[in-house]
């Protein structure tokens, strides 16, 4: 749910302005043209949240933390993170 509306606003709701200019200019000049972006950055701003959804006592306390979303983390080791992924995972396959 969280994930579809991160995609649909391209991270607008979640980032300051910017982070989000930030990612826009990574995701649109920067990223190799077979690079699936938006995938690998969903995955790293959660895992970048793990901690805060690992203590999470309830479905609501939950729901708030992921309404709240990234604002938190550092859009930089976000972008690095989503690169690492890419090459890892994609690049390897």
């Amino acid at each position: 749910m969280f994930l579809l509306r991160w995609i649909r606003l391209l991270f607008c709701r979640e980032f300051a302005l910017e982070n989000v200019l930030f990612l826009w200019d990574r995701l649109f000049l920067h990223a190799p043209p077979d690079f699936p972006a938006v995938p690998y950055l969903c995955t790293s701003i959660l895992l970048g949240m793990r901690e805060r959804v690992k203590h999470c006592e309830s479905i609501s306390m939950l729901l708030s933390t992921m309404q709240e979303g990234p604002r938190t983390l550092d859009i930089d080791k976000v972008w690095e993170l989503t690169m690492w992924l890419w090459q890892v995972i994609y690049i390897e396959i």
